[in-house]
């Protein structure tokens, strides 16, 4: 049986993407590493280090934002989503473009994270 293990965003600098991760969205460091002189691997993710994640890769391709052009990147689930949008804004300066919209229970935003990854944040199912 297959599981899943991560899921790769394209990110231009290492250090500003876990200050995001961690400070902004809450995850926790599942791995961060010198692989080699010249890559480091930075995984992050709401579990712990053998469960799914997410591989933040330092790149400098122009796929950087639009890598799964205008649709997200990640869902992630709030348990408090207006809370979570005043922190994002506060900390990061980041508005949604879209929402948050729906109804009570349903709710959810769309933003870019700083790189320009597209973000839906909805509340828990």
């Amino acid at each position: 049986m297959l599981t899943l293990g991560r899921v790769v965003v394209l990110v231009t600098d290492l250090d500003d993407a876990h200050d995001f991760y961690t400070r902004g969205l809450g995850f926790s460091v599942l791995l961060d590493a010198r692989i080699s002189e010249d890559f480091r691997a930075l995984h992050v993710g709401t579990g712990g280090v053998g469960d799914t994640g997410v591989w933040l890769l330092d790149s400098t391709s122009d796929r950087v934002g639009t890598q799964t052009g205008s649709d997200p990147a990640l869902i992630l689930y709030s348990d408090d989503l207006d809370g979570d949008l005043t922190h994002l804004g506060r900390e990061f300066g980041l508005i949604p473009h879209a929402g948050p919209d729906g109804d009570p229970g349903a709710r959810f935003a769309q933003l870019r994270d700083p790189w320009g990854n597209e973000l839906v944040i909805a509340e828990r199912p």
